[in-house]
């Protein structure tokens, strides 16, 4: 039985499930150029499997993985004065 390796270049969904987040939030790290190795084919966000899996082993943008979790609003809690 031959053990299937990994591909050469992933895909932003297979990227998206690897790091437990939206597509979309790869793709918008990608164009924010915070993903290493990023590349656009085709219209299509591309990811080299080698570089990526080194970068995330490394600890990769972790402010980035936080604040993608946070989503684009953040409530704050405004006081009123005196009430």
């Amino acid at each position: 039985m031959k053990r299937k390796s990994a591909p050469a270049v992933l895909t932003a969904k297979e990227l998206a499930k690897l790091m437990r987040v939206h597509p979309l939030t790869v793709a918008r790290l990608a164009r924010q150029g915070r993903i290493k190795g990023a590349f656009r084919m085709g219209g299509v966000w591309r990811f080299p499997t080698r570089e990526v899996l080194e970068w995330m082993k490394a600890g990769g943008d972790v402010r980035a993985r936080l604040n993608s979790r946070r989503g684009k609003s953040v409530r704050r809690k405004v006081q009123t004065g005196g009430r």
